[in-house]
């Protein structure tokens, strides 16, 4: 097995460092992700919450599948039927914000 000499080690690694520092101005120049701050939710303010929703899950049932199929998608719900099972599978997707 060959062994490279200290040169070529050398030039490897100033080529790394090189790459290195590149992809650093790269993302220097990238806008930075801010996130909004806020405080955490209390258990009194879900509480009013749910109150002020009522039986949103009675309304949601009777609604018909076209009114459903955007209020799933904006809330980052996939419902999935297998028909010859007779199962349904529920994923949902942590939404970036929400606006309370």
């Amino acid at each position: 097995m060959l062994t490279p000499g200290p040169t070529v080690v050398t030039q490897l690694i100033n080529e790394a460092q090189r790459d290195k520092e590149a992809a650093q101005k790269k993302l220097d120049t990238l806008p930075a992700v801010t996130r909004k701050t806020q405080q955490p939710v209390t258990a009194d303010q879900i509480r009013a919450m749910a109150e002020r929703l009522g039986d949103i899950a009675q309304h949601i049932h009777a609604a018909d599948a076209d009114t459903k199929g955007p209020l799933y998608e904006a809330l980052g719900i996939t419902i999935t039927y297998e028909n010859a099972t007779r199962t349904a599978t529920v994923k949902v997707e942590a939404l970036a914000s929400v606006s309370l």
